[in-house]
Order: structure tokens, then C-alpha cells, then sequence
């Protein structure tokens, strides 16, 4: 009998003691087994953030099917504003003209569009972004979905392939010089140009992404006499890319 009592008592004991500490955290739901997954995410290194956008966006010139832009803001940050009275008229009368937002969707169905006008425009790459590159990088797991932010470091005339031009779009100081002779002097500082997408975690595609550069132009225009001119402008372009 003793034999027989003791036998169930130790039984019991572990029984009651596995159930106990688990009921408060079975209480808690799905909290304790998901929240390793996020610190796993929020430890990514900024090489390891690069990698999967790098990854993932230069699918997009190739793979993808259709990509739209959904829309671009244009802004001329006027504290960056610096223009010659004599040339007053002229400015306000080209930002009206070139700086207005564009607010229909603009499709782009074939490969060839699609590399020519999705970031980076013309070249076969989407980005070639480094670690370097980068000012600060975020990355976000939300189950079905990757959340990247990416922002980049201030940068100085800026190519496509380098800097900013890794992975936004720039205007170039040579392209300048080629097509006008009016320039004599053309600089360009970009800042704060961050770029945000989504990327489906179970094929690696991207399906959204959201670019925003910020510019101040700083050149000498010849119009009978050279002019100093400096202008500063932001550009938000917002697209969704199909497969």
C-alpha cells in the first residue's frame, strides 16, 4: 500500500507543477512565442538589411510584369531658394511649369519601360546599395511581409551606380552640361533620401516601394551675364509592382 501511494503522489506532483507556470503564460496568447521573431528582426545589421533589399528590388527589372506609379509629389523647399531678381520671372515661371505634382497613375507594362523609368532609371540594376551607402536601415517582420527603411548619406554630385545614385534617382552633372550651354557651374547636394517597401516573405518579391529625395541645385546660369542661381526641391515617387 505504501508502494501504491507513493507512486501517484510523485506522478501528480510534476503534473501539477508543468501545468501551473503554463497557465499564465498560455494567458498571455501568442505574445511569448512570437516576440523572439521581432528582436531577431531588429537585430539585422545594416549589411544584412542591404542584402535582402538589394535582393529583392533587383528582381523587379526582369521579373516583374507591370509596375505603377501611383503618383509624384514635387516640392521646392523655398528656404533654398536663391535667385537674382533679374532671373525672377523666369524661375517662378519654370516651377510652375515643371514642378506640379502628378497625380494619375502611370503603368509600365513592358521590360523595356520598366528599366528605363523605375528606380534606377535606365540601367539594368534597381540598386547597388552598401553599408556605406546607408545613414540608418530598419527592418520590420510583419508575418506575411518584410518592412524595409532604408535612408542614405548625404551625398555630392552623386552618379547612378554610386551614393544616393545607388539606388535613387539623380540628375547628373554631366547630363546637364550635355544638354544646355546656359550652365557654366552645376552642383548638386541630395539629402534625406529614404526609400520604404514591402517585400512578400514567402516569394522574396517586392510590391511596394516609396522614394523620397531631397536636392539643392546649385549652379551659374549664363543669360547675357552668369547668375548665380540655388534652388532646393524634394521628389516622392510611390509605386506597386506586379509579378
Amino acid at each position: 500500500d505504501a508502494a501504491n501511494t507513493t507512486a501517484p503522489t510523485t506522478q501528480a506532483q510534476p503534473q501539477e507543477d508543468t501545468t501551473a507556470p503554463n497557465a499564465p503564460e498560455n494567458d498571455k496568447g501568442e505574445n511569448p512565442t512570437k516576440a523572439p521573431e521581432k528582436p531577431e528582426g531588429a537585430e539585422k545589421t545594416t549589411e544584412e538589411i542591404v542584402k535582402i533589399f538589394n535582393d529583392s528590388a533587383n528582381r523587379i527589372k526582369g521579373e516583374a510584369t507591370k509596375v505603377v506609379k501611383n503618383y509624384e509629389y514635387r516640392t521646392v523647399n523655398t528656404e533654398h531658394l536663391v535667385v537674382p531678381s533679374a532671373l525672377q520671372s523666369m524661375a517662378e515661371e519654370m516651377m510652375t511649369k515643371f514642378m506640379g505634382d502628378d497625380l494619375d497613375p502611370i503603368e509600365y507594362t513592358t521590360a523595356e519601360e520598366i528599366v528605363a523609368e523605375y528606380m534606377v532609371p535606365a540601367q539594368s540594376f534597381v540598386s547597388v546599395l552598401k553599408a556605406e551607402d546607408v545613414k540608418e536601415a530598419t527592418f520590420k517582420d510583419n508575418g506575411t511581409e518584410y518592412e524595409i527603411t532604408i535612408k542614405a548619406i548625404d551625398c555630392v554630385n552623386p552618379s547612378a551606380g554610386a551614393g544616393v545614385g545607388a539606388a535613387f534617382d539623380v540628375i547628373e552633372t554631366s547630363e546637364i552640361s550635355e544638354k544646355t550651354s546656359m550652365i557654366e557651374k552645376f552642383d548638386s547636394q541630395y539629402y534625406d533620401c529614404v526609400v520604404k517597401c514591402k517585400i512578400d516573405k514567402a516569394t522574396g518579391k517586392m510590391t511596394w516601394s516609396n522614394y523620397t529625395v531631397s536636392v539643392i541645385l546649385d549652379c551659374s546660369v549664363k543669360v547675357i551675364k552668369v547668375f548665380d542661381v540655388k534652388c532646393g526641391m524634394t521628389f516622392e515617387k510611390d509605386y506597386n509592382i506586379f509579378y
